[in-house]
């Protein structure tokens, strides 16, 4: 529980740290240095995948998702700031372009690849790249880019934290599993309570950004926090069911160790993952219609 509470604590210290550098670093370098940590939960969470797929994926597929865990973000930052091409247009070739080198080894190597290598390998690609790139977009929303960061990564721990102790404190006395093949342990009321602390964690996020960046609080926004809060917890219990659903089909515990009573960055980040996508949504759509 001591390492936990360490290990934790340390995480939190860097995630803030980052945060601090985007907010008081100049343009673009608040930007780049958020995604350079978004970069490294990409490259690592990529090794810890592979690792768990085991002997699934061929060396060659190997090394294109590490290729392209090491520059899909890095593209994506030299076209905003270089060349100025449409970023979700540059995200969406990206991704294009690595499936047509992995369909390529369907040929080039047909007695090393297949099918269910290939597959294997395109999941790798979206699940931890393709998702943390929605954090990216988040970090580079026209507006409100750093709210949408603290929704990401304070609704998600908050979900967790609430969702834990309600499946501590009254799972005995309403025991019903919300995926028992998956996750035992996680129950439908832990799921409530996880809603319960999204919900807690949007209001507290509505109170201390309005008061931070003054001109008082707009209360006719607050709707938005809540259901966001609320939706975002959803999002980030089923991305932790997503998780557990991938080590339970290969057998391990943690996807990794880098993060010592934690297990790796996925462990870490699963839920977040999800979140973020919920997140990305809602601020792209509300921005564009000026509500926010």
């Amino acid at each position: 529980m001591k390492q936990r509470l360490i290990t934790g604590t340390c995480y939190v210290a860097v995630l803030v740290g980052f945060f601090l550098l985007k907010i008081y670093l100049p343009y673009p370098w608040n930007n780049l240095s958020f995604d350079f940590l978004l970069w490294a939960f990409s490259v690592v969470g990529s090794f810890e995948l592979l690792r768990a797929l085991g002997g699934r994926l061929t060396a060659a597929e190997r090394v294109v998702v590490l290729l392209f865990s090491l520059l899909y973000i890095p593209a994506y930052d030299v076209s905003v700031y270089c060349v100025e091409y449409d970023k979700l247009s540059v995200m969406g070739v990206s991704f294009f372009l690595v499936c047509v080198v992995l369909f390529a080894l369907l040929v080039v190597q047909y007695e090393k690849t297949s099918v269910e290598s290939v597959g294997c390998a395109l999941f790798a690609c979206v699940y931890p790249t393709l998702f943390i790139g929605t954090m990216v977009l988040c970090n580079h929303l026209p507006e409100y880019s750093d709210l949408a960061l603290l929704f990401v990564f304070v609704i998600s721990p908050c979900a967790d934290s609430l969702a834990y102790l309600f499946g501590m404190a009254l799972g005995k006395k309403f025991p019903r599993k919300m995926s028992p093949h998956i996750s035992p342990k996680k129950t439908v009321v832990g799921c409530v309570g996880g809603v319960v602390g999204g919900v807690l964690g949007a209001l507290i996020l509505f109170f201390a950004y309005h008061l931070a960046v003054g001109g008082g609080l707009p209360y006719e926004r607050l709707w938005i926090y809540l259901l966001v809060g609320a939706g975002a917890s959803l999002f980030t219990e089923f991305g932790d069911l997503v998780e557990s659903a991938v080590k339970r089909k290969e057998g391990i515990k943690d996807m990794g160790n880098i993060l010592p009573g934690h297990g790796g960055i996925l462990d870490r980040i699963d839920g977040t993952m999800y979140a973020a996508v919920l997140v990305y949504a809602v601020f792209y759509i509300l921005i564009g219609i000026n509500v926010l």
